[in-house]
């Protein structure tokens, strides 16, 4: 690490903190702490709240709200965060019509 960035080496910091994941490509190793599990056993009373955050632009929620709901959002189609986070609005909207 001797020649990183100062900045590298503050992120794998925060990261390490965060349940030891250094780098991943798949969102989900990130909320396997007790915090996220914590806001997963809210279950679906949370749902409104979390879409709320996924129209405000925080794609990070979309794991939870998969956790919570167990509904694979793109059919096994996953293009990216952003676009999985379209489809659930689209979900909710549908279903609270």
């Amino acid at each position: 690490m001797g020649g990183d960035h100062p900045s590298l080496i503050t992120r794998r910091s925060a990261l390490a903190s965060f349940g030891g994941i250094a780098v991943s490509s798949n969102t989900f190793d990130y909320w396997k702490g007790p915090h996220d599990k914590a806001i997963i056993a809210l279950g679906p009373g949370i749902i409104p709240y979390l879409i709320k955050q996924v129209k405000a632009g925080d794609f990070w929620f979309n794991v939870r709200l998969a956790l919570i709901t167990h509904v694979d959002i793109a059919n096994g189609k996953y293009d990216s965060e952003q676009a999985n986070s379209k489809l659930w609005v689209e979900w909710w909207e549908s279903a609270n019509k």
